[in-house]
């Protein structure tokens, strides 16, 4: 990306062009709320009433578990998530849970039978480091308006292409083993492709 020509108190201060400082990385990372945990008071609290803190990383595999033998079933290559609640369900990993219900910036493509690969909004991978069933966290593409303009279709082939390519590796493709896209609108790049589309939400 060039470097924007605004300079002092007109400078971008939130955006793609900021790279975060490894002290603020660092900083970020200590204040994740899924590791540090709900708390001592909440603890003492559930410990009072004999509660204990649930198996998070055994209710993880169950999720994932559940997602993959359902992709299973319908013989599907994989999925891709872009629903928030759909994301945390298969992988745990949270940001900006509001924001992403109506701006397309992060998803998620679970191979049925390959890895989990979260596609994040830019500087914010270290959100999922904790997540052991994430296999890998990469920049997202945005193609919707807001975030890509005027080159919303240059931007959904490249977004189509990336993953074409996971799909092609890790994937069985076939014609009886459509990709599931989370958003009708991402048959855009994908049609050349030959792959078919289906809600997720169906």
């Amino acid at each position: 990306m060039s470097q924007l020509p605004f300079l002092g108190r007109h400078r971008t201060k939130i955006g793609a062009p900021q790279t975060a400082s490894q002290e603020t990385l660092t900083y970020a990372q200590s204040l994740n709320a899924h590791v540090l945990g709900p708390g001592d008071l909440a603890i003492s609290e559930w410990q009072a009433h004999g509660l204990t803190l649930p198996d998070l990383p055994a209710i993880r595999r169950y999720r994932l578990q559940r997602l993959r033998e359902q992709l299973q079933q319908r013989d599907y290559a994989g999925i891709i998530l872009y629903d928030p609640i759909n994301i945390r369900y298969a992988t745990d990993s949270t940001n900006m849970q509001v924001w992403t219900l109506h701006n397309a910036a992060r998803y998620c493509f679970v191979a049925t039978d390959g890895p989990v690969i979260l596609f994040d909004y830019h500087g914010c991978g270290h959100l999922s480091e904790h997540l052991e069933l994430v296999d890998e966290v990469r920049r997202a593409r945005s193609w919707y308006f807001m975030g890509a303009g005027h080159y919303v279709p240059d931007a959904a082939a490249r977004w189509a292409s990336e993953l074409n390519d996971l799909i092609e590796h890790y994937g069985r493709v076939t014609d009886a083993s459509p990709l599931i896209a989370a958003i009708l609108k991402a048959a855009i790049g994908w049609n050349s492709m030959g792959y078919n589309s289906l809600a997720a939400k169906k």
